[in-house]
C-alpha cells in the first residue's frame, strides 16, 4: 500500500512540472498569416489565399487596395473566411455593407468562420470592425 501512495505522489508531482495539469488549449489556433490582436480576413474559404488583417477597422474594404498573398485587387466584396485574433472583450464584426451597416457576423476573440457563406456573407464583405472602432 506505501508503494502505491508513493508511486501516485510522484506522478501528480511530475505531472506538475511537466505542465499537464491545470492548462488549457485555446478556442482555436489562429490561422497562418492572422497576427496577434488583428481581425483577419481571407479571400478563400477555410483561411485560403490573400488576407486582409486591421487592428481596429476597415470602413470600406475597397479602399484597402490588395490581398497581402496575392496582390489580387478586388478586395471588397470579395471575403469569405474571417477570424478574430484580437484582445479580449472585443468582439469583430464583418458587414455587408460599407460604414458597417447591413448584414453582419461577429466572432468573439479566437474564433473564426471557415466559410462566411454560412452567415449568408461570402463574397459580400465591404467593413469590418472591433467593438468600440464601429464609426
Amino acid at each position: 500500500m506505501r508503494f502505491k501512495k508513493h508511486f501516485a505522489s510522484v506522478a501528480v508531482v511530475a505531472a506538475v512540472a511537466s505542465g499537464a495539469l491545470f492548462t488549457a488549449a485555446p478556442a482555436s489556433a489562429a490561422p497562418a498569416g492572422c497576427e496577434s490582436g488583428r481581425g483577419c480576413t481571407y479571400e478563400d474559404a477555410n483561411y485560403g489565399k490573400g488576407h486582409i488583417n486591421f487592428f481596429e477597422n476597415v470602413k470600406d474594404f475597397s479602399q484597402v487596395g490588395y490581398w497581402v498573398g496575392t496582390l489580387h485587387t478586388l478586395t471588397d466584396n470579395a471575403a469569405s473566411s474571417a477570424f478574430n485574433n484580437g484582445t479580449t472583450g472585443r468582439n469583430a464584426t464583418w458587414y455587408d455593407l460599407k460604414s458597417y451597416q447591413g448584414p453582419k457576423k461577429t466572432l468573439t476573440m479566437g474564433y473564426g468562420t471557415t466559410n462566411l457563406g454560412y452567415a449568408d456573407l461570402n463574397d459580400k464583405v465591404s467593413s469590418a470592425c472591433f467593438t468600440g472602432y464601429c464609426n
